[in-house]
């Protein structure tokens, strides 16, 4: 179904306002709500209905936090749920609005997902930061026992979006760097994911494009058009991986994150350049994209001329200083991670349906050499 895409808050009026909508559940990042201009935009359209707040929740989702939404959306029972924030408050608005009617336990669900067979309740999603394009995916990221889990389902995408450049003028520069890369990254991975389509490609390239352009403004001199680029290609992001999927730099991601504390875009973007050069110099060897060698180096070919390069050998390196312009690291060692046993640690958490997604093949001495060299 497509999505109806609001460009202000205040265009919420009509839909806030029909007969059946009575109770509202926010889900919100409540440091996002109040400083983005989101609370004082929302509120006015809020006066005739009863309004329930959850914000209860850390950067990296648990099941216990996710419980706890949910036990708030069944307290209430809300004709509609709103979340407000960033990837993580989108996240969880679509899993409490997915899981809110069940009474089937919340790790179930997840673990079994074909045990959810009710529609979601509407959901509204208010992006105020400019990075997971959360706000037009079918996914959602939960912890369960420390392990990354990502739920999957076409009902899950918002049917409903607020795409507001506004609402991110005030992320401040490390922030607006994180999640800028996260769009960036996805991007990339995107165009090579050996799920990709002609669709998503094209939405990948835009993302590529106003990042690569937008990102240096929005973090060191932000401006109205910078952060409507990034705005636009975060939202391009999402709609490239809602088909394609992500692949191995996002695969790793997750445990530098949940051991080193790095935040999800700089965890991303710490390994995107050294996976650029693993496909590079295995590409004639070890190709698993079903539609060949020659497609693949077509694709890193687009990337390198969206990133002004000659040609895809010169990207790793291009890659690399854009980030460092960022301020952001670009080596493992610079987050914490110097021993071989630390990389292995997090090369036995990768999750293995995003290693296919990779363009060449790969295994674990591979990826230490490319990451570790």
């Amino acid at each position: 179904m497509p999505q109806v895409i609001h460009r202000q808050v205040s265009d919420l009026r009509e839909m806030l306002s029909a007969s059946t909508v009575s109770v509202i559940l926010l889900v919100v990042d409540e440091a996002a709500y109040q400083h983005s201009g989101a609370q004082e935009a929302l509120e006015p359209l809020l006066s005739t209905v009863t309004v329930h707040h959850w914000s209860q929740f850390t950067p990296n989702p648990t099941l216990a936090e996710l419980e706890n939404g949910v036990a708030k959306y069944q307290a209430c029972t809300p004709d509609v749920v709103i979340a407000i924030g960033g990837g993580t408050a989108l996240d969880l608005g679509k899993l409490i609005s997915f899981y809110g009617k069940q009474t089937i336990p919340c790790r179930e669900l997840i673990l079994s997902p074909a045990t959810n067979t009710l529609d979601p309740t509407p959901l509204v999603a208010i992006a105020t930061t400019s990075g997971t394009g959360s706000e037009t995916t079918q996914f959602a990221v939960i912890y369960v026992d420390g392990e990354k889990h990502s739920v999957a389902d076409p009902r899950i995408r918002p049917p409903q979006i607020v795409l507001d450049p506004t609402l991110t003028a005030t992320m401040p520069a490390a922030l607006t760097a994180n999640t800028g890369l996260d769009a960036l990254c996805q991007g990339i991975e995107s165009m090579w994911s050996v799920q990709s389509t002609v669709e998503s490609r094209e939405y990948a390239q835009q993302a590529i494009s106003l990042a690569w352009n937008h990102l240096p403004s929005a973090v060191h001199q932000p401006t109205p058009q910078s952060r409507q680029g990034m705005s636009q290609a975060a939202f391009h992001s999402g709609q490239a991986i809602n088909i394609s999927k992500t692949t191995a730099p996002h695969a790793i991601s997750y445990g530098i994150t949940s051991s080193y504390a790095v935040p999800h875009g700089r965890a991303v973007a710490l390994t995107i350049a050294a996976f650029f050069q693993a496909i590079l110099d295995r590409l004639t060897t070890h190709c698993i994209d079903p539609r060949g060698s020659e497609h693949v180096h077509n694709v890193l070919t687009n990337i390198a001329n969206q990133l002004g390069c000659d040609s895809p050998n010169a990207a790793p390196a291009k890659i690399r200083q854009f980030i460092e312009s960022l301020d952001c690291p670009t080596k493992l060692s610079q987050v914490g991670v110097t021993e071989s046993e630390q990389l292995e640690a997090l090369i036995n958490k990768i999750n293995l349906e995003r290693l296919a997604n990779f363009p060449v093949q790969l295994d674990s001495g591979t990826i230490h050499k490319y990451l570790m060299p």
